[in-house]
């Protein structure tokens, strides 16, 4: 695992080889069986996973950070991962730049397979991307929600592949129940 923290256009970190070559097959056969759309899943092992990309994220890009979305506490008696996987036919379009919701403490985004045009980054929540994150097999990025982190993503009708993704999501306990 490799992680290179950036501050341009809201601080993130980019992060490839994020799971070795065992987990990324059993988290892939976990994402395989999910639905079409937006699923949320209940697994401890990827609780342990999401706990230790944390640990190794979240100190550095929280001192990069201002203006969180959502100041409370987080730790692990405080907070728990909502864990997430993203599956997209080609032809979809959000077409919404946003900042993610309040009840986001830390989110990372891995791309699974498939085939994508990655994560927009943006200035605001108009405009062309400064930057657009690569979507590369088992590579994701972390970002703390702030006023800043605007961002988007679609999957052209150009690919023919499904995009799927997983998505780590620390809320706190007392906020989202």
């Amino acid at each position: 695992m490799n992680i290179t923290f950036h501050d341009t256009p809201s601080p993130y970190a980019t992060v490839t080889d994020v799971f070795d070559t065992q987990d990324l097959q059993t988290f892939q056969q976990i994402a395989d069986q999910a639905p079409m759309g937006d699923s949320w899943i209940e697994n401890n092992n990827m609780d342990q996973y999401a706990w230790k990309l944390y640990h190794k994220i979240y100190p550095t890009l929280n001192r990069k950070t201002q203006d969180r979305n959502n100041c409370l506490e987080c730790s692990t008696d405080a907070s728990f991962f909502k864990i997430q996987i993203k599956k997209l036919e080609p032809g979809f379009k959000r077409n919404r730049i946003h900042t993610d919701s309040d009840w986001k403490q830390f989110v990372t985004v891995v791309y699974l397979d498939g085939q994508g045009l990655g994560t927009k980054l943006y200035a605001s929540n108009e405009g062309d991307p400064e930057r657009v994150i690569p979507y590369i097999h088992n590579t994701g990025y972390s970002m703390i929600p702030n006023a800043t982190s605007w961002h988007d993503f679609d999957h052209s009708a150009d690919f023919t592949e499904i995009r799927t993704t997983l998505m780590f999501i620390l809320a706190n306990r007392g906020f989202y129940k």
